[in-house]
This record gives C-alpha cells, sequence and structure tokens, in this order.
C-alpha cells in the first residue's frame, strides 16, 4: 500500500509538471477559482465585438435588406432578417442594431413583452452598443404604455387583459439598467404609483424609500415622501391595533413639511399629520383607559394620558385625557361626585 501511495504522487507531480512545462502562459491555479466556471472577464471578453472585416460587411448587407424590406411595409420578412443577423453574426456592429429594429417592430404591433425581452437582450449582451440610452428609453416607452393601459396584443392581433404588474417589472429592470440615468427615479416613482392604486403596498413603499434614498435631490422626492406618508396612512388600521404604520406616517408627513413647507401639497400634508396624529394619540388614550379601568394602575395611566396629550394636543382624544387626569389628581386630594 505505501509503494502505491508514492506512485501515485509521483505521477501527479509529474503530470502537472508536464502539463505548466507545455503551456506555461496558459497555465495558472488558484485555489479559489478551482471549482468554479469560467471568469466574468472571460465572459466579457467573449461578448466583446471581434467579427472580422468580411463579417462585418455580410452582416451589414443583410442589415441593409432587412431595412429595404422593413421601407416597403414588410415587417415579417424584415424581421426575420435581423434575426438572422443577431444569430449569424453575433459579433458584428449590426447585431444590436438588428436587435433593436426587431424590438421596434414588435412594439407597433404591440408585442410588448417580445419587444421588451429583444431590447434587454442587448442591455445585456451589448453594454458598450453606442444607442444603450435609446435602448433604456424604449423599455421605459412600453413600461409606460402598459401602465397608462394600453394592452398587450398576442401574436400581434388577439389583445390580452391588462396586466400591471409587468408594468411594475419592467419599470423595475429600467431602474437596474440605467442608475444613474433619468429613467431611474422616474421608474421607481411609476412603480409606486401602480402599487399604490393596486393595493401592493409593500411594493410601493419600497420603490419610494429607494427614490428617497438614491435620488434625494429629484425634483419628484416631495411627491414621493407625501406619497409614502399617503401610503403608510392608507394602512393604519385604527387605534386598536398595532401603530408601527402610524409613527411612519407621522414621520413622513413631517419630514414632508420640514423639508418642502413652499410645496402645493402641504395643506394637504398637514391634514393628513393631523389625522394619523389623532389615531395615535386615540390609541395611547385606548392603552392608558385599560391601565385606569382594568389593571387599575393610575400611575401608567397617567403616562398614557400624557403621552396622548403631547401627540395631539387639540384633538378630542386629547381632552378626554386631560378629563382623566383631572379626575386622577381630584381623587387624590378628596372625593370626586361620578367617574
Amino acid at each position: 500500500m505505501q509503494q502505491f501511495r508514492i506512485t501515485w504522487r509521483v505521477a501527479l507531480a509529474t503530470f502537472l509538471m508536464l502539463a505548466f512545462a507545455g503551456n506555461a502562459s496558459a497555465f495558472s491555479w488558484n485555489p479559489v477559482n478551482w471549482f468554479r466556471g469560467e471568469s466574468e472577464e472571460a465572459k466579457k471578453e467573449k461578448n466583446r465585438i471581434v467579427a472580422t472585416p468580411e463579417e462585418q460587411a455580410a452582416a451589414r448587407k443583410i442589415y441593409e435588406e432587412a431595412q429595404a424590406f422593413e421601407a416597403q411595409g414588410r415587417p415579417k420578412k424584415a424581421a426575420s432578417l435581423y434575426m438572422q443577423v443577431a444569430k449569424e453574426y453575433a459579433r458584428t456592429g449590426s447585431a444590436p442594431r438588428s436587435l433593436f429594429n426587431r424590438a421596434m417592430l414588435y412594439t407597433k404591433s404591440n408585442r410588448f413583452k417580445k419587444a421588451f425581452n429583444t431590447l434587454q437582450t442587448i442591455v445585456v449582451w451589448y453594454p458598450e452598443y453606442e444607442g444603450f440610452d435609446k435602448v433604456v428609453a424604449e423599455q421605459f416607452n412600453i413600461a409606460t404604455r402598459i401602465m397608462e393601459g394600453e394592452r398587450e396584443y398576442l401574436w400581434g392581433t388577439i389583445p390580452l387583459l391588462r396586466y400591471y404588474p409587468r408594468a411594475i417589472q419592467y419599470f423595475h429592470i429600467v431602474s437596474r439598467n440605467a442608475p444613474y440615468s433619468e429613467y431611474s427615479p422616474l421608474s421607481l416613482m411609476n412603480i409606486a404609483i401602480i402599487a399604490n392604486k393596486t393595493g401592493r403596498n409593500a411594493v410601493a413603499i419600497d420603490a419610494l424609500d429607494q427614490m428617497i434614498n438614491f435620488y434625494p435631490d429629484h425634483e419628484l422626492a416631495p411627491d414621493a415622501y407625501f406619497l409614502l406618508a399617503e401610503v403608510f396612512s392608507k394602512i393604519i388600521k385604527g387605534p386598536n391595533y398595532d401603530q408601527g404604520a402610524t409613527r411612519e406616517a407621522i414621520s413622513y408627513y413631517e419630514d414632508f413639511l420640514i423639508l418642502f413647507p413652499d410645496s402645493d401639497k402641504a395643506p394637504l400634508a398637514q391634514e393628513g399629520l393631523n389625522r394619523v396624529r389623532e389615531t395615535y394619540a386615540k390609541s395611547k388614550f385606548v392603552i392608558g383607559e385599560y391601565y385606569f379601568r382594568h389593571l387599575k394602575n393610575e400611575t401608567a395611566a397617567l403616562v398614557l394620558y400624557n403621552e396622548t396629550i403631547t401627540v395631539a394636543p387639540n384633538s378630542e382624544s386629547a381632552k378626554k385625557a386631560q378629563e382623566r387626569i383631572d379626575h386622577i389628581k381630584a381623587r387624590s386630594v378628596g372625593p370626586v361626585i361620578g367617574s
């Protein structure tokens, strides 16, 4: 057995030395990457346009033929040739242009899903494409059309039901594709608007939170703060439930009024703030009543009654809390008539 071990190790060492000696420039071993696949840099290198001049010329010829068919009103033939360029000459400059034109043909017939996915192919495989901004703009336009109620057409002829979640999905992708462009904050705001209208509160809150954190100086930032407060206020169940949403709504209404006091939405924000403060004050009063009436703990009840007044001093709950405070103090110095 000992002899076998020595032989095996020697054989392995000999193999490695021969491999290294035969291809020293290509051989490199990194224990971190030993079990990994192809590196990201290697993948990027493969995706770069490295076509020969002959391939570039052949692709350009087919591309121009496709353009001619499109101009003649023969979109199916044009789309077929555009796809031929993208498949057979993927490393040429004509490939991303062909994909873009094919996507535009899909868009014209309201085949939004195919159009968007074709454009996304350009984003993934051709990030250095000179028309990248146009690609993102068209993706944004597709998402906007769906948001505004346009229908997807199956095979370009059969209208499907409106599907607003797809617009949310597409706006998310646009925001990730171009985080430093104008389309990212607009996409996040549109996500929030759609989600708010369709009852997807968590989605709306997430999008608005990204909006105010990543783009605090954007012109839509005031609208984001206001809508965030509105969404939280909408999910408040009442004074007898957990007040997490109420506290969030108060915080964002207050932030809005501090940061944007001259906004035309300031009066609405103040009304909203008063409303949610009343709810929060009432929740304090309800708990205070429980301590006072059921647990007979007047000390804790007084703390909660005072918090009620602090939260919303002009509210109905504050008036009741003051009455309870006066009642407890009066009892501590003498008999009290009534309760």
